[in-house]
């Protein structure tokens, strides 16, 4: 796929060989877990179909992110930011120009995918107005209005043996593998 440049924005798919810089990034800027490059492994095991959007200056600094899946449902496919349901993994930059930029090429990967559901997550600790108006502005509704905005729940395990078998074997290796690679 051709590089979209927008406003000295450059919209790439990040490959492996960004892999560092990607990290670099979320650390830096405050990224969820989630957001990490190494989900995609993840999701990938799972047979979801994963892209991982890197939005570079004009001196290849990375000035923002965006990793997402293609999720096939039973009817249609849908896209989901990470983690597919659950914490914040969205969008990540300081810059609404660069998440309306990457916002974009989500929305063009859409049409070109034949998406017809998009579950994007935003973060709950920054004002979201601009990014729900530049969403809303391509056509995207809100699943929740701001007084029934799904919570983050915190579990207080005693036990972490029981969540961890209740991933499935292929996310126990991959999760597994993450950790010895760093």
């Amino acid at each position: 796929m051709e590089p979209v440049v927008k406003n000295k924005i450059n919209i790439i798919e990040a490959t492996d060989m960004d892999c560092n810089r990607w990290d670099e990034f979320v650390k830096d800027n405050n990224g969820s877990f989630y957001q990490f490059y190494k989900w995609r492994f993840v999701y990938e095991m799972q047979r979801f179909k994963t892209f991982y959007l890197i939005a570079n200056d004009k001196k290849d600094s990375i000035k923002g992110i965006f990793p997402f899946a293609k999720v096939p449902m039973f009817l249609n496919d849908s896209i989901h930011s990470m983690p597919i349901e659950g914490a914040y993994g969205g969008p990540l930059s300081e810059s609404m120009e660069v998440l309306t930029s990457l916002m974009g090429r989500m929305d063009e990967i859409c049409i070109r995918e034949g998406i017809v559901y998009a579950h994007i997550l935003v973060n709950p600790y920054k004002n979201n107005t601009e990014l729900i108006r530049c969403c809303s502005s391509m056509g995207y509704k809100p699943r929740y209005t701001a007084e029934r905005s799904p919570n983050t729940f915190v579990l207080d395990v005693k036990d972490y043996g029981i969540a961890w078998k209740s991933f499935d074997r292929m996310v126990r290796k991959a999760i597994r593998k993450a950790k010895r690679e760093g």
